[in-house]
């Protein structure tokens, strides 16, 4: 079927609905934009800037839900991508959970992101989220930034992660806009 916009008329940009990435599609989505460039990888345990015992990407429980340690053996990419899936499908159940707004695959995934980062508790205890849920879309994409401390020092990375997923949540296909 020809185009049938007319000559020097832009067609409306539509975003994607809520629903257009299945599950899946969504965590390889928060992977490939946040976790594999913030996180990084380590096959072995590491404490991460507040302290807490990591392994893989990040993943603070071994592949049998027990808290990593010291002594947690080394795990491979593939194992830490498993753990990483698993603890982005946990963040975007609280993501589906607390937000009562609709969002876009973007929006969903910048924070499914921070949830993965922060915790649930601190997203849903949250201004971002109050604000979110008062469908203030950019007062609550201007929260993202606030989040940069870890131990009460604000760090670098964070502030990156923060700034990332604030661009991501405001991209062209943001819901609320326009």
């Amino acid at each position: 079927m020809p185009d049938t916009t007319p000559p020097n008329t832009a067609a409306p940009i539509t975003g994607p609905s809520p629903t257009t990435a299945s599950p899946p599609d969504i965590l390889t989505l928060v992977i490939e934009t946040f976790i594999i460039p913030f996180e990084g990888f380590s096959p072995t345990p590491y404490r991460d800037a507040a302290g807490t015992w990591t392994i893989g990407y990040g993943s603070t429980r071994d592949d049998t839900g027990c808290p990593v340690t010291q002594a947690t053996p080394p795990i491979t990419r593939a194992t830490a991508e498993t753990l990483a899936r698993r603890d982005l499908a946990s963040a975007r159940q609280t993501v589906t959970h607390a937000v009562t707004v609709p969002l876009t695959t973007n929006q969903q995934a910048a924070l499914i992101d921070f949830v993965y980062n922060l915790g649930a508790g601190n997203f849903l205890r949250s201004t971002l989220l109050r604000l979110l849920n008062n469908g203030d879309y950019k007062a609550a994409a201007a929260q993202f930034p606030r989040w940069d401390l870890a131990n009460g020092i604000p760090l670098p990375g964070l502030r990156r992660r923060r700034e990332a997923e604030a661009r991501f949540f405001s991209s062209v296909t943001a819901v609320g806009e326009g």
